[in-house]
């Protein structure tokens, strides 16, 4: 009856463990706690197509085709938090012609293996809210197109990739970076994102306007 007594009290130790260390991984690992001072209350992602005419140019009917993603993020920081700086970091992408800058800063940083770090200009409202926006540029994915004989109008949006006879895989690329809010204590706010751009709308509906999931977007304190 003791041996049994000690068995089952193994196995009951046993299991508390597992349990413990299971939400203890859960507690300090998992990326829907948000730490820290700051936090994403709304995150939206535009994307546009960018079309320059280059007809004067080449004497042909012809463009360049960029296409644009903005993401527009609002931070709301906690009454006692004093900003140091906040900067952008680690910053990688699927492809090699992605630009990234700061919407209405036009000190645009091509993305590479050296040059992946860019400082945010911010200003902190009376409502302790920051408003975060980047421009995300897939630049020159055609560059002098000559619009095809026969064609009588195009349209100058999301659509033009259909008829230059591009699809979404065609543009599409993934970007991820780490923004980061460093606080005069010293302490490191940092934020990974990761996006997958642009989605299918854009060249169906010619725009895309997306309201991002907030899970996404947790801050962990370094």
């Amino acid at each position: 009856m003791e041996k049994k007594k000690i068995f089952w009290w193994l196995v009951t130790a046993g299991v508390a463990m597992v349990i413990l260390l299971i939400a203890v991984k859960l507690l300090f690992k998992s990326d829907s706690v948000n730490e820290g001072k700051f936090r994403v209350s709304d995150a939206i992602l535009t994307s546009s197509a960018k079309v320059e005419n280059k007809t004067n140019l080449n004497q042909k009917w012809s463009i360049d085709l960029s296409q644009n993603n903005k993401l527009s993020m609002l931070l709301v920081a906690s009454e006692n938090a004093e900003i140091d700086s906040i900067f952008i970091d680690d910053i990688s992408t699927s492809k090699d012609n992605i630009v990234i800058y700061q919407v209405e800063n036009e000190n645009k940083m091509r993305i590479t293996e050296e040059n992946n770090k860019m400082d945010i200009e911010y200003t902190l409202d009376e409502n302790g809210q920051i408003l975060v926006e980047l421009n995300i540029l897939n630049e020159n994915i055609l560059k002098n197109y000559v619009i095809p004989e026969g064609t009588n109008e195009i349209v100058y949006d999301g659509r033009i990739f259909k008829t230059a006879g591009l699809g979404l895989k065609d543009i599409k690329f993934k970007i991820s970076f780490k923004l980061i809010i460093t606080e005069k204590t010293g302490k490191s706010n940092v934020m990974k994102v990761k996006l997958t751009l642009p989605y299918e709308e854009l060249l169906k509906d010619g725009a895309s306007v997306r309201r991002l999931d907030l899970s996404n977007f947790r801050f962990k304190v370094k």
